[in-house]
């Protein structure tokens, strides 16, 4: 009886819930009261009934106009693919790789590290696939420029996937280092050369050269600083990788 004391109590988890929101909302009965004040301060006249609910609906703001993913499925298409040029042009293709290394890893993972996942990934589909399914941006370079910083938070995912793979992959050298460290090698020699023609296009001088109109990866010249210390710092990563586990036949180093 007492192990099955709190069976049946969810119902208080609800409620406190929406107890919260509503404790929340209350905030919005602030404009009429706003508005009834002399000078009044008010935006879309909340002090009446009609102007309460248009400035709670946001009437205010144009209305959202979302992508059709069943009769448009190209535009979608193509959102999707700006939406990957961004996460190359903030991360790049290296670190692309290492966040996939912990879905390698889901089965052999415990059900909280699965649940922690699937939560990284969930948040993902909210932050990035539905936001711009809501944003519903144009294929010109302007657009896509002007909605580029709305997706900044779910970079924060990605970023803590490729922490992720990067823990993972470490903890695979250092307990089965000799099964392992052939792909290591190779992996960093693909990583170095990705990094190598990344490091070669964004050093670029001119615009209009033969290799930036045709460079891959959505790559472009460029002289901002944190662009080639990106590119740098992967090249430098990969080498070292490759360095240390070309000199370490036997075993995993193991450095002060």
């Amino acid at each position: 009886m007492w192990d099955t004391r709190k069976l049946g109590l969810e119902w208080l988890v609800v409620i406190g819930c929406g107890f919260c929101w509503i404790v929340g909302a209350m905030f919005y009965f602030y404009m009429p009261l706003a508005g009834m004040t002399n000078p009044p301060m008010e935006w879309g006249y909340p002090r009446t009934v009609e102007g309460f609910i248009h400035a709670f609906t946001r009437g205010q703001y144009e209305k959202t106009n979302p992508s059709d993913v069943f009769h448009d499925p190209l535009r979608f298409i193509t959102q999707l693919g700006m939406l990957g040029e961004g996460i190359v042009e903030e991360f790049n293709w290296v670190y692309m790789f290492l966040a996939l290394v912990p879905f390698f890893f889901y089965k052999r993972m415990q059900r909280r590290e699965q649940a922690w996942l699937q939560g990284l990934v969930v948040m993902y589909l909210c932050l990035a696939v539905l936001l711009i399914v809501l944003l519903n941006p144009s294929s010109d370079r302007q657009s896509e420029k002007l909605n580029r910083v709305f997706f900044t938070a779910s970079h924060v995912m990605i970023s803590l996937c490729i922490g992720y793979g990067l823990a993972l992959f470490g903890g695979l050298l250092v307990t089965q280092y000799q099964r392992f460290r052939a792909f290591g090698v190779y992996g960093g020699a693909v990583a170095a050369a990705i990094s190598v023609y990344a490091l070669t296009v964004v050093f670029q001088t001119v615009k209009e050269s033969l290799l930036s109109n045709t460079a891959l990866f959505s790559l472009e010249p460029s002289f901002d600083p944190l662009v080639r210390f990106t590119a740098l710092f992967s090249l430098g990563l990969a080498a070292a990788v490759i360095v240390v586990l070309i000199t370490a036949r036997r075993r995993a180093p193991n450095y002060p």
